[in-house]
């Protein structure tokens, strides 16, 4: 055993990280037995150490330019952005500005239902209504219920599908529905009740596309 002169100051080496977690434990006991074996001498053993503090990183952080927090982009981030693969599609099909995202929803049972042969777009869960034109719009008015739209639909597969757009009134309710084609697009992309989908939607010119995205 190494004897300790009275009012010996001992100073160990610095330890990292790791070492510090690991030898914590160690230290803690090393110091108590040391002063209880001293009791009045004034025998003093300093330990430096570096101070680690542990904090809570949520999920979600948002990664800046210049820092030192490195993260994830948030889940709803990478949801409101067209896929890659699709995104890098449009471009090449000539797309007209950027494809808005109309709606996020869950398949209901009555969109994959082959006898009604529609996808609904309720009104009021539509995200961006710059997916139409005003005049677009003005023509889904009231008085011009059978009015539609020509439109085309890029399945999740790629392929592409001739479908129309029309606007029903329901009571007080409006929606969008997407109807002649629907089953043919349900069936093969295997689409069932629940199943996550998103619709985007982009102008080549005048034409009306859009862009169906299984999630």
């Amino acid at each position: 055993m190494v004897q300790l002169a009275r009012d010996t100051k001992i100073s160990l080496p610095i330890l990292d990280d790791h070492q510090l977690l690991d030898q914590e434990p160690f230290l803690n006991e090393k110091s108590a037995a040391t002063q209880e074996s001293t009791g009045q001498s004034k025998t003093k053993i300093t330990f430096k150490k570096k101070l680690v503090v542990m904090i809570d990183i949520p999920d979600r952080v948002t990664k800046q330019k210049t820092g030192d927090i490195c993260s994830l982009p948030s889940e709803q981030n990478q949801r409101e952005q067209l896929p890659l693969e699709l995104k890098k599609y449009v471009k090449e099909l000539g797309a007209t500005g950027e494809p808005v995202l109309v709606i996020e929803k869950k398949l209901s049972s009555s969109d994959v239902n082959t006898g009604l042969q529609r996808l609904s777009i309720p009104v009021k869960q539509v995200l961006n209504h710059g997916f139409l034109t005003e005049e677009e719009r003005r023509r889904f008015n009231i008085d011009n219920k059978q009015q539609e739209i020509d439109a085309l639909l890029i399945e999740p597969s790629l392929a592409q599908s001739g479908i129309k757009l029309k606007k029903w009134y329901m009571g007080n309710s409006e929606v969008y529905v997407l109807v002649s084609g629907w089953n043919e697009v349900v069936k093969r992309n295997g689409l069932k009740p629940e199943t996550p989908v998103q619709l985007w939607s982009f102008k080549k010119d005048s034409q009306l596309y859009f862009v169906l995205v299984r999630l």
